[in-house]
């Protein structure tokens, strides 16, 4: 499933794989739209939302009504309390960086996946093809729909390379190549510089 168009599924004691088309194994960052119609009630259920990849595949939405897991954020063994809520839309994406570590950004009411990520945590495992999984093991008709699943490789980027510089003038903002020979164009910088009191200006 990719692109415009849904999934909705309220099956009770089921689970659900969907494996991304394209763009195959060498997928390193994957994103999809979900909204849970309900919260589990009943003592000892989960109902989680998974993203990432065959052998690195994560709990990255889950809730469940044992004690001391009620709702979290998970990307490999590291766990953080999220407030996830019946009837939102949340997007949620995955980036699995050099096979070392994986970074996770979740989005309530479909809000665009940027800035710094809520979760980070190294992994191990990142091969295989970008998949999603809806599992479910209660008793209550929870209706749980997915939107928007994608999966790409991502074009990585540096603001500053690893002992070289960068320079900020009047005419905008350069830095070093990796081997610090000459100096080039950033792809994408933001931020507020002091100025003129309420005039914000791209950096």
């Amino acid at each position: 499933m990719s692109g415009t168009g849904s999934i909705s599924r309220s099956t009770k004691l089921d689970a659900l794989q969907r494996t991304a088309q394209a763009p195959g194994t060498s997928a390193k960052a994957a994103t999809i739209e979900f909204v849970w119609s309900a919260l589990p009630t009943e003592a000892s259920n989960s109902l989680s939302m998974r993203l990432g990849f065959k052998s690195a595949t994560e709990h990255l939405a889950k809730y469940s009504t044992l004690v001391g897991t009620a709702s979290t954020l998970t990307l490999g063994n590291i766990a953080i309390p999220y407030p996830w809520q019946a009837g939102v839309r949340y997007t949620v994406c995955v980036l699995i960086r050099d096979a070392q570590y994986a970074a996770a950004w979740v989005r309530a009411g479909g809000g665009e996946v940027a800035g710094s990520p809520d979760l980070v945590a190294p992994i191990s495992g990142t091969g295989g093809a970008t998949i999603f999984t809806d599992f479910y093991d209660g008793n209550q008709a929870i209706t749980r729909t997915f939107d928007n699943f994608r999966a790409w490789v991502p074009v990585y980027d540096a603001a500053v390379f690893a002992s070289q510089k960068a320079q900020l003038t009047t005419d905008g903002i350069s830095r070093q190549d990796s081997r610090g020979t000459a100096y080039g164009p950033v792809s994408r910088a933001l931020g507020v510089p002091k100025g003129r009191r309420g005039r914000h200006r791209p950096v």
